[in-house]
């Protein structure tokens, strides 16, 4: 079986599915969805006329293996370690870790409940090292519990990258072997969107930011209506295929 870690761009129930509930069927997103409010005008885009699919979905349905989709909107590192040692994960399996934001963190609370905590708002509150440090704990935390339990583990920057080239960097993350990443640790999805805006990650003159994608999204050009719109930060069908198509990729490779 799959395994699946990670926040919306993984789960369920994400924009798309929003997008489809409130314009396909006349109907109230579930959650609090109110990316759905922010969608550039529907006649303009191509909707989806059924039920999306996720990508750990499509990724199933490519190997042809049972998969478990222990993703999160709005998820953590530190959620996503969590998640995998409270999940009936077994010898034998593999897991998927979707990596996101690095700004983000989790808590326990002294109820033993978790507490989500968003990636500060303002740029002077953000500490890039401290970041690269918690999510190295984090991911090697991920890596060893895998490697312990018989467990093939798999690492993927979506929208950000966990790990920088040219900044500094913990010398923990040179722990996880290169073979469990997907694609490059220094490259995230959303480059592979748009090769001709992102400059190539093995250009010493280009540095790929965490806001980049936002710039990104923002252009409105041609590869962000081919694989975003009508979603307003996350990926459409489209490009939710080829994510799954670059993951499964890697792990046939």
């Amino acid at each position: 079986m799959i395994y699946f870690y990670g926040a919306s761009f993984s789960t369920e129930y994400s924009e798309l599915e929003a997008i489809y509930d409130k314009f396909i069927c006349n109907k109230m997103p579930k959650g609090d969805w109110g990316y759905s409010k922010k969608t550039h005008d529907p006649s303009r885009y191509i909707l989806p006329k059924s039920l999306p699919k996720n990508y750990p979905q499509l990724i199933s349905e490519a190997l042809g293996i049972a998969y478990k989709n222990c993703s999160i909107n709005g998820s953590s590192h530190t959620s996503m370690l969590d998640q995998l040692c409270k999940s009936n994960i077994k010898s034998g399996d593999h897991a998927i870790f979707s990596l996101t934001s690095p700004a983000r963190d989790m808590y326990y609370a002294e109820d033993t409940n978790t507490v989500d905590l968003d990636a500060p708002s303002d740029p002077d509150e953000m500490n890039d090292v401290q970041y690269n440090w918690k999510s190295a704990m984090c991911c090697f935390g991920m890596y060893s519990f895998c490697v312990q339990n018989n467990i093939t583990p798999w690492f993927i920057n979506t929208m950000n990258v966990a790990h920088y080239k040219t900044e500094w960097s913990h010398p923990l993350w040179g722990q996880i072997p290169d073979k469990h990443w997907i694609i490059d640790k220094h490259s995230c999805v959303i480059e592979l969107f748009d090769k001709e805006y992102f400059c190539s990650s093995n250009d010493e003159e280009y540095q790929y930011r965490n806001d980049d994608w936002t710039k990104w999204i923002d252009t409105d050009n041609e590869n962000v209506h081919k694989y975003m719109r009508p979603c307003y930060v996350h990926p459409n069908q489209q490009g939710r295929q080829l994510i799954a198509d670059i993951i499964v990729e890697g792990i046939e490779k």
